[in-house]
Formats: structure tokens, C-alpha cells, sequence
């Protein structure tokens, strides 16, 4: 008798191929959906002819035979679980909920540490890696105000405002998560191995969304950013070069409705011009904590400051008028985004932050693209 395989095990699998990415698995998943074929039958390859089907070139097809060849999908995952890596899907409970929202959102995120506080009301923290003194008195100054109104910083653990940022937030007594662009197996930069264990030793948590073998390469840095800025509510520059990976953070919190700060600097200082970019761009300028939260809209509420998914929400009470608008609007009556733009006749960039963070406090749900209140009649 044939043992049914885990679909978790399975995409977690495929992605281990040389050659298959999340655009590939994403490609492979829509065309299974149309033949009516499972993901289980794609792995045995039945029919034979599925993975011309799915249009995998035949460098993939061979990575697939290979990784056959040495791995099961239960044992590569028990592989995993040895290497003390944890494994979290897009459809799991413990997967960040903002990050939910992008459309290029990773399948599959592997984790270290403790991850029980990344939905805590995540702000990132990003900049140059030649932070300059005056940066370093910055973030002294913004990130232990941010922990004390219970966030959690969140940065991509490379050296100069990243590691400066992950290290105020724990000298703080703060949470913070650092986002990898390589697979465990291969920390980088070698500099940060003592603080990498410093972080996981005090309660922190890591996330990225490569096998541990994959190692650091230019091109991940960049999509690693989005995820840096995918899971957060806004997103803090503190020096940045005019043409940087912080731009793309910033660029891509714009584009998914999310708050975008900048902090202005000396006009001598050649990491200025990013900020000052960003600024004329229509980043918000701040100079302290309470403007990188009013900007992430959570300034000022009374939220929980740990967002349970059981809560129950009666009769909330608001501080931002827009959110309560929006929950408002749904009460009434569940409704997909743009219907709801519509309605409000509020532009998508300002209904999506409203949204997120409606959503991230445990108020809202989506289901089939449409928005319901949660732990109402309504909501399945």
C-alpha cells in the first residue's frame, strides 16, 4: 500500500532543487491546479510527461532525478528538524501575517530561535553597511524607544545599521528578528557568528527563505529585502547611499501600503543622499520613535501588545479614524479590496495599511480575496 506524502514535506522538498525557486514551485502549482493533477503525483511523476507539463527545463528535470535519487521528502525534512531548523509554510498559523499580503511572498520560511513575537508590531530597521557615528547615535536614540512601545525591530543582520539596530534592540531589553539572504549553513558576514549566537541565546529569532545550503550571492539580497519589508508595518532608513538595497526596502514598503520613514542627516555625509532621496520622495522625515509609530499607525493605541488569534474582539476601540472607518464599512458587510475602496473612496496604497494592521491585530481576516470582521457570524 502507497503512503499519501505531506504537502508540506513535498513543497518544502521541491524547493530544495537546484534550480527550482518559488517562481518555478508557484508555475508548477497553478499548472497542477488546471490538469487537475496533485503535487504528490508532479513528485512521482505521473504521468510521465508532468514535468514537460509544468514547463520545467530539463536542467530542473535533472535536479529533480538527483534530489530523488538522494532524499525522500519525509527524510530531507527530518534532515531539517536534525539541523535544529524550523519549518514554516505560508499556510501555518506562525507565518508572518503581514508578509501574507505580498503577491511574491516565500512558500516556505526556515526559522531559528524563538519566532513567537514576529506579528509583535514589526517596524525594520535598515541602512548602509559604512554606518557613520551619527547613524550609530541614531539608532541609539529611535530603537530603544521603539521597545519600549513593545515592538519588535526587525533587519537583515548584515554589518553597519542592520547589526547596529539588532544590537539596541537587545541591549534594550527588545525582541528582535534578523531576516537571512543565505541558508544557515553558510552565516554571513564571518564577523557576526559571535552575535548570531548572542541573538539566539537571549530569546531572538531568524527567518529566511533558503535551504540551509544555500550560500550568500548578490541576487538574494535584494529579494530578501522584500521579505524585510513585507513583514513589517513600516519600514525606518537611518543612512542609505543614493543608489542602495535600502531603497528597495523603502520602495517596496511603498508599494505594499506600508510606512516608509527616513531620517535626515548631515549634508557632509555621503549616506545622506539616500535619506534625502527617500524624503523628496514622500518618505515621511522623523527624528524620533513617535513619529516612526504614528507613521506605522500603531502610535498611541491600546492594542494587545501580543496579538492572539483566538481573541476575541468586541466592540474595539480605535485611536486611528481610518481603521475605524474600515472596520466599520466591514460589519456592515464583508467585501472584497477594491469593492471596498470603492466605497470608502479611499485610494488602495492608504485602504492596504489600514487593512494590514487591521488584520495584524487580530480584527480582520481574509478569505477568497475578500475581507470579513473576525469572530463574527460572518467569518466560516
Amino acid at each position: 500500500m502507497s503512503i499519501s506524502l505531506d504537502k508540506k514535506q513535498l513543497q518544502v522538498a521541491i524547493l530544495a532543487v537546484q534550480g527550482i525557486g518559488r517562481k518555478s514551485l508557484r508555475r508548477i502549482l497553478q499548472q497542477l491546479d488546471e490538469l487537475g493533477v496533485t503535487l504528490e503525483d508532479f513528485w512521482q511523476q505521473k504521468p510521465v510527461q508532468i514535468w514537460e507539463l509544468c514547463s520545467l527545463s530539463s536542467r530542473q528535470q535533472q535536479g529533480l532525478r538527483s534530489f530523488k535519487k538522494r532524499f525522500r521528502p519525509e527524510d530531507y525534512f527530518g534532515w531539517l528538524c536534525e539541523q535544529n531548523v524550523d519549518v514554516i509554510t505560508n499556510e501555518d498559523k506562525r507565518y508572518p501575517k503581514l508578509l501574507k499580503n505580498i503577491d511574491d511572498k516565500p512558500f516556505v520560511l526556515y526559522a531559528k530561535g524563538d519566532i513567537s513575537g514576529i506579528n509583535q508590531r514589526p517596524i525594520a530597521v535598515v541602512g548602509t553597511r559604512k554606518i557613520s557615528g551619527y547613524g550609530r547615535s541614531v539608532i541609539g536614540q529611535i530603537v530603544p524607544d521603539l521597545v519600549v512601545s513593545q515592538v519588535t525591530v526587525v533587519s537583515g543582520f548584515m554589518y553597519g545599521v542592520d547589526t547596529c539596530a539588532h544590537q539596541q534592540a537587545i541591549k534594550s531589553g527588545g525582541y528582535t528578528v534578523g531576516v537571512l539572504g543565505y541558508g544557515f549553513n553558510h552565516l554571513y558576514p564571518a564577523g557576526n557568528r559571535k552575535f548570531y549566537k548572542e541573538m539566539l541565546a537571549k530569546g531572538n529569532g531568524f527567518i529566511t527563505e533558503y535551504p540551509p545550503w544555500v550560500s550568500a550571492h548578490r541576487g538574494n539580497f535584494p529579494e530578501r529585502n522584500r521579505v524585510v519589508a513585507g513583514m513589517s508595518l513600516a519600514t525606518l532608513v537611518v543612512e542609505a547611499g543614493q543608489k542602495s538595497g535600502s531603497h528597495i526596502t523603502a520602495s517596496l514598503a511603498g508599494e505594499y501600503g506600508r510606512g516608509v520613514c527616513a531620517v535626515p542627516g548631515p549634508i557632509t555625509n555621503p549616506y545622506s543622499e539616500g535619506t534625502k532621496w527617500l524624503i523628496n520622495q514622500g518618505a515621511r522625515l522623523v527624528t524620533s520613535a513617535r513619529e516612526v509609530l504614528e507613521e506605522a499607525g500603531v502610535y498611541g493605541s491600546d492594542w494587545s501588545k501580543v496579538i492572539s488569534d483566538k481573541a476575541e474582539i468586541n466592540q474595539p476601540s480605535f485611536v486611528d479614524e481610518l481603521q475605524k472607518l474600515v472596520y466599520q464599512e466591514l460589519l456592515n458587510q464583508p467585501l472584497p479590496t477594491d469593492e471596498l475602496a470603492k466605497q470608502l473612496e479611499l485610494s488602495i496604497p492608504d485602504l492596504n495599511t489600514a487593512l494590514s494592521l487591521l488584520e495584524l491585530e487580530g480584527y480582520l481576516q481574509k478569505q477568497n480575496n475578500t475581507w470579513f470582521v473576525k469572530n463574527t457570524d460572518s467569518v466560516q
